[in-house]
């Protein structure tokens, strides 16, 4: 299609979704079609997965920019909707990664990489090893394995497993899987991980290292020039086999993989200084590419309340295309992630607009990025269009299109905020609880963190994990519209309420909840 016929489609589709009275924009009926009509426009193979960079993200916020300024919203910059920044990105497929662990290069068979946040123009880099064991750290268990150690800049090196049997279907967020200790790790100021598992020979059946490849094969995207210490604490991760450890780190380590294991079973160990020493070299060819958040304004109206923010903010990316033989779907749809969570603040943005003119400032922030780190949030937290310490609350929505009748509530730094939430749920028949699983600590995973751990209170509305989470089969058909519609009206009750003066929340982190510095 030309870029005209492309413009004319979608300002049609624009039209449909918002040439409606002013009177009918909270009734239900008309709330179910405009949210169906969203989602479903930004699920469609046309923007292409909606990926951090690319065309079909560039068509997305064309569309949000023109729906918030249908709605009556402002530029929240003064000039345009559109908040750009710069990525740096590369395609995996198109890179040779080497692997050096104490000198001695690794063959391709032997390691996954799965590069978060390194410019190939920066490596080759190397980094010293610190052996962790188990490397658990599971507040609510009672366990932690990184205790009293110093992981600054540090390779930490951790084993399959924990004081535990290990759950092969478990979450790869999980604490005792690779991604949560990670996490941990990267929250101590670590480098890298370095996992070794005997499931690495397995990656097409392990559903951990088909999740890891998986990773691996992704886009890899950053903000040009870095983050500092406001970007996500997350570090490279490097897969390696049993084998690789006992050749080059049991005599370091003290023992092989088995023996490990076998003393592992009553206990953890102090982490460890390793004699050693991993070197990640990456050759590829980087592209500077813009992407965009888009940001609109609804006022204030009252002297004394207008300089304070409420935020209303869900991220339009998605993961993009994928490599698929004939006749097989190419395209993550992205349809409850995060065309659900887009959608419902569309429909909030209306409502806003034309019901009681707001006492504080509302900014409607939708990010992209967030599939690549949280890009465009950090963005915005570096570049904000009024003083960070000026929000007294934000609501981040992310996958909230499959609820069966309830939302969980995650507030990392402010149960007031949670609380709020259940209150708003109970007037609308949506029930409202802790996340199912506290222990995978999604804050780190979503646009919810970079607000986090500037100690602004909010909550992240999200209505669970499915079989479709990250694939393709996310579409449109699957979003349960009655409940969103619900979900809706809770989001309107507590961002109306924060808009029109209630109390700013407290903030109150958790033990868990530490960021790097």
């Amino acid at each position: 299609m030309t870029c005209y016929g492309l413009f004319v489609t979608l300002v049609s589709l624009s039209a449909c979704a918002t040439a409606r009275p002013e009177a009918d924009a909270s009734a239900s009926g008309g709330a179910r079609q405009r949210l169906d009509a969203a989602i479903r426009f930004l699920a469609d193979d046309l923007l292409e997965g909606r990926g951090t960079p690319g065309r079909g993200l560039d068509v997305a916020a064309l569309y949000l920019a023109t729906e918030v300024r249908a709605a009556g919203w402002q530029p929240a910059q003064g000039v345009g909707y559109l908040q750009t920044y710069e990525t740096l990105h590369y395609s995996p497929a198109d890179a040779t990664t080497r692997v050096l662990l104490n000198g001695h290069e690794l063959a391709p068979a032997e390691f996954i990489f799965h590069n978060r946040g390194i410019d190939p123009a920066t490596t080759p880099r190397g980094h010293h090893l610190l052996f962790a064991g188990h490397g658990v750290v599971w507040q609510e268990r009672g366990v932690d394995q990184l205790a009293g150690a110093d992981l600054r800049g540090k390779a930490v090196v951790v084993l399959k497993g924990a004081p535990w049997p290990f759950d092969p279907k478990g979450s790869a967020l999980a604490p005792d899987h690779f991604i949560g200790k990670g996490l941990q790790a990267m929250m101590r100021n670590a480098a890298a991980l370095i996992y070794v598992t005997d499931e690495l020979d397995a990656r097409d059946k392990s559903s951990e290292m088909r999740s890891l490849q998986v990773r691996s094969r992704l886009p890899v995207a950053m903000l040009a020039g870095g983050a500092g210490s406001a970007a996500p604490p997350w570090a490279p991760v490097l897969a390696i086999s049993p084998a690789v450890f006992d050749r080059e780190l049991a005599k370091a380590a003290g023992g092989t993989y088995a023996e490990w294991q076998e003393r592992l079973v009553s206990g953890g160990t102090q982490p460890r200084p390793l004699d050693g020493r991993v070197e990640i070299r990456i050759a590829a060819q980087t592209s500077r590419t813009p992407a965009s958040n888009v940001l609109a304004l609804l006022p204030g109206t009252d002297p004394l309340l207008r300089d304070e923010w409420v935020i209303l903010m869900a991220h339009y990316d998605h993961l993009g295309t994928r490599e698929a033989k004939p006749g097989e779907d190419r395209v993550f749809h992205g349809a409850d992630d995060n065309a659900s969570g887009v959608a419902a603040l569309l429909e909030v943005a209306r409502r806003l607009a034309v019901g009681a003119k707001p006492r504080r400032s509302v900014l409607c922030l939708l990010t992209s990025g967030e599939e690549r780190y949280l890009l465009g949030s950090t963005w915005y937290t570096l570049h904000p269009v009024a003083a960070i310490d000026k929000i007294v609350a934000y609501i981040n929505v992310d996958m909230v299109g499959r609820s069966a009748g309830s939302v969980s509530a995650i507030a990392a730094a402010s149960p007031d905020m949670a609380t709020a939430v259940g209150d708003a749920g109970a007037r609308h028949g949506i029930g409202v609880g802790p996340p199912r699983q506290p222990e995978i600590r999604g804050t780190y995973y979503t646009d919810e963190y970079p607000f986090a751990r500037l100690d602004v209170p909010g909550v992240h509305l999200f209505t669970d994990f499915h079989g479709d989470y990250h694939q393709v089969t996310d579409t449109a058909d699957k979003i349960r519209i009655g409940e969103l519609v619900r979900i809706t009206e809770v989001i309107e009750t507590v961002a109306a309420s924060f808009a029109q003066g209630a109390k700013k929340a407290a903030v109150k982190r958790p033990e868990w909840f530490l960021t790097p510095d």
